[in-house]
């Protein structure tokens, strides 16, 4: 009876391990799987990081593009409005001279106008004399014809060619006349045509003159535009940054969990340059360089400026604690 006993308590022990191993092994292959998913979410974290990565240098070599063309465009905006200005003084200059030419012109051709309306009245008073000289030469022809009188005959023989001589200095100053009215007319015809072509050159420059200031104003909207594109990536560089820096914390989480510390610091580190006013940052450095990875001034460095961002917070109690105690000790192994 004792021996069944003992074979059945032999028994219930052997079921209680062999539960406690399936046990074990469920809770290994619980702990596998989980391995396994933090390195798969290691693995993913990792690749977003060398995104956001080259992403980021990216974002800065389109900084440097931008900024590049905004120089680039503030310059050439420079050099246009001086040239705009260069060249409206000239255009102004230009068209006081032309209208001043203009003037000119208009009074000369007054001139001109005047002159030729005294020559043609000098003229219209030729003719009218040289018909009245032709008609006494035919009356002194008619009144010849009917005188039998040689003497008469003479005298009025003399008077013909005096009054021949007469008229040939008339049709001379005539010819004189319509000559002088024809030098006259050339020059008047021709500060007409070249009126004309000044007025053709000043509205001309009065179109580019527009030309020039249409184009002075789409400039200074691209100028003004600028300054806002700029705004707007820096404004995207900065979200950008922050993004950047939480994924960066977020790894530096997961390394400490998994006591990789020295790249927990590693990510820390780039959280703090990418976000100076992090004070958790500054404080899981503090205490890897504290605890997992030995080094004090590093972490009184790193507690220090914990502090200064938030000198309230639930652990600086402990963080000033820490650093009294090694400033102490330092006092004494100066002392020492």
């Amino acid at each position: 009876m004792g021996i069944l006993v003992s074979a059945a308590a032999g028994f219930t022990a052997g079921t209680w391990i062999a539960h406690q191993q399936e046990a074990l092994y469920g809770q290994l292959e619980e702990t596998q799987q989980r391995l396994r998913k933090l390195q798969r979410e290691h693995g993913v974290l990792k690749q977003e990081k060398e995104t956001l990565q080259k992403q980021y240098s990216e974002m800065e070599e389109s900084n440097r593009t931008l900024k590049t063309e905004r120089d680039r465009l503030a310059s050439e905006a420079a050099t246009l409005e001086e040239k705009s200005k260069t060249q409206v003084l000239t255009l102004t200059d230009e068209r006081q001279r032309l209208s001043q030419d203009n003037e000119r012109l208009v009074r000369e051709n007054q001139e001109f106008s005047g002159r030729v309306k005294v020559l043609e009245e000098q003229t219209s008073g030729l003719r009218q004399a040289t018909e009245k000289l032709t008609q006494q030469r035919d009356a002194i022809q008619h009144q010849l014809a009917k005188v039998d009188n040689r003497v008469k005959e003479q005298q009025l023989k003399s008077q013909i060619i005096n009054k021949q001589k007469e008229i040939q200095g008339v049709r001379k100053d005539l010819q004189e006349a319509e000559k002088r009215l024809r030098a006259v007319q050339g020059p008047a015809a021709k500060a007409q045509e070249e009126s004309g072509k000044l007025q053709a050159r000043f509205k001309q420059l009065q179109q580019d003159h527009l030309k020039l200031v249409a184009e002075n104003k789409e400039l200074h909207g691209q100028m003004e535009k600028a300054p806002q594109n700029v705004v707007r990536l820096a404004q995207q560089h900065e979200r950008l940054l922050k993004e950047t820096a939480t994924m960066h914390y977020n790894l530096g989480v997961v390394h400490s969990k998994e006591k990789r510390y020295g790249e927990a610091a590693v990510e820390f580190l780039k959280v703090v340059e990418l976000r100076p006013d992090d004070a958790d940052a500054y404080y899981n450095l503090g205490v890897i360089y504290a605890e997992y990875l030995p080094n004090r001034k590093k972490a009184l460095d790193f507690f220090q400026k914990y502090l200064n961002l938030n000198p309230h917070a639930q652990d600086a109690g402990w963080v000033k604690q820490y650093i009294a105690t090694w400033q102490a000790w330092e006092g004494k192994e100066r002392l020492d």
